[in-house]
Formats: structure tokens, sequence, C-alpha cells
């Protein structure tokens, strides 16, 4: 069976667009605001550090979001801004650089139309 693979690569400034807009649909994951600091970090497991400017307010506040956040994120964006993304796919997130990869992969499965060929 083959196996397809697909990277996208989103920048810091995509990354923060796809979580500003999840928050509209999320329970309250990340303030409501602009995003004024976005820092990708990977130790054990990937995190992101955003500062958040709050609507109406004057103090920043800081929040980490794990993979539970980024991922649902990464995925409405793509959604929203017409990027292909399988349902029955595999996908996972990690850091690359200044960036984070979303890597899909889909096991496809042969199947006879017309029987023995």
């Amino acid at each position: 069976m083959p196996t397809e693979l697909r990277q996208l690569i989103f920048s810091r400034d995509e990354l923060a667009k796809a979580l500003a807009n999840y928050h509209q649909d999320a329970e309250d994951s990340i303030p409501a605001g602009n995003i004024v600091f976005c820092q990708i970090m990977q130790n054990s497991d990937l995190h992101v550090m955003i500062k958040v400017l709050p609507d109406g307010e004057t103090q920043v506040q800081s929040k980490e979001l794990g993979v539970d956040v980024i991922a649902p994120a990464l995925m409405k964006f793509c959604l929203d801004n017409k990027i292909p993304m399988p349902r029955n796919s595999e996908k996972s997130i990690e850091a690359v650089g200044e960036n984070i990869a979303m890597t899909v992969s889909i096991d496809r499965t042969t199947v006879r139309i017309f029987g023995d060929i």
C-alpha cells in the first residue's frame, strides 16, 4: 500500500492568524484581542507562547498553547483558506525552524475495479 505524504509549512504570521481566527469558535482558549507576539517552542513537546493585547485593555496577557489548540487552529485555517485537508488522513505537527509544519499522510489501498488485469 503506497502512502501519500504532504507537508504544509506555516509561518509565525500564519500561525498567529490561525490562532486568532480559531479563538472566535473556541471556548476561551485564547483571549480576544490582537496577538502581538508568537513564539514557537519545542522541547519535549510542541507549544506556542503568545502575547495578546485584549480588546479594550492596555496590558498584554501571555498564554502558552499546546498541540490541543495549535492543531485544530491550523486545520481550521486550511479549511477557511480552501487548502485541501483529507478527513481520512493522519496529521502531525512539528516545529521546523521558526515555522510549524503539518504533515498529512494518507494510506492508499489498491481496489480492483475490473478483476484480474
